[in-house]
């Protein structure tokens, strides 16, 4: 019997708690029951979010996003957490791995003969693997601490959670700073990447004969263009120029398209 009735004050629990057998009645897991209807996935960013969401790829929105389907009307979905931490944590473990491996390369870059010299070019490229190799390391350290992290708000009860976001929303950046900061892992690699991409360019086009860098460019412009695609057709707006490129035809549509005349039907 102390089975049953248990089970029933979960029952009786989730349906008060969801507003059963009401007009606004809760009818998935992140819809708000104070709120309009799609207001949690149209939920404007802070300024500060808007700011630092290119410098990290997009991807501090996608994160605040995330957060915000978990934690609706102040209350949290325990299963859903425990998923999103647990995915966190994957992708952390594999951003060490990446971060470890951009780590040895950048480190042997410098070791090249073409790196051995006082040009303004061989500065320029030691310089920028300088700051890759602090991304990478700063990708890696960021990785190892939360996924530590996780590994604990894994084992938490959902009214400990729940006592935890709440704390965090009271502040004056609310949920985004959790989000910036579940994001600085694959930021920092990924500015990694970009500044290798320039060191490696800097040796390649800015030293040598004419003729090995003009064979070398359309290879370079080709493989630009495959490495980007995967942002391209996933649609994860990482571009600026496709943002703009959106907008300007968005503005152009509702300009441009004309009005048709409304018909009313007489009473006759």
């Amino acid at each position: 019997m102390s089975v049953v009735g248990r089970l029933m004050r979960i029952f009786t629990r989730l349906r008060f708690v969801n507003f059963h057998g009401q007009v606004g009645a809760r009818l998935s897991a992140d819809q708000s029951l104070y709120g309009g209807v799609g207001q949690q996935n149209k939920r404007t960013l802070s300024r500060f979010v808007r700011l630092l969401d290119p410098v990290l790829f997009n991807a501090p929105s996608y994160h605040i996003k995330q957060l915000h389907r978990i934690w609706v009307d102040h209350t949290i979905n325990l299963l859903r957490w425990r998923s999103f931490i647990g995915t966190l944590c994957n992708e952390w473990n594999g951003f060490t791995i990446y971060s470890t491996v951009l780590l040895a390369v950048d480190v042997s870059f410098l070791a090249i003969p073409e790196m051995n010299g006082s040009t303004m070019i061989q500065t320029l490229a030691a310089f920028a693997i300088f700051l890759s190799t602090a991304s990478a390391v700063g990708s890696l350290v960021a990785s190892v601490l939360l996924t530590n992290q996780g590994r604990g708000q894994c084992l938490k009860s959902a009214d400990q959670v729940a006592s935890d976001m709440h704390q965090l929303a009271e502040t004056s950046t609310g949920l985004d700073a959790l989000g910036i900061m579940y994001s600085l892992p694959y930021g920092l690699i990924m500015w990694g990447m970009v500044f290798f991409i320039i060191a490696l360019s800097l040796v390649v086009f800015g030293q040598g004969s004419l003729t090995p860098r003009i064979i070398a460019v359309p290879f370079w412009v080709i493989i630009a263009l495959l490495a980007s695609w995967p942002a391209w057709h996933k649609g994860e707006k990482l571009f600026f120029w496709l943002k703009l490129r959106k907008i300007t035809q968005k503005k152009t549509r509702t300009t441009g398209s004309p009005q048709l005349p409304q018909w009313k039907e007489s009473s006759d």
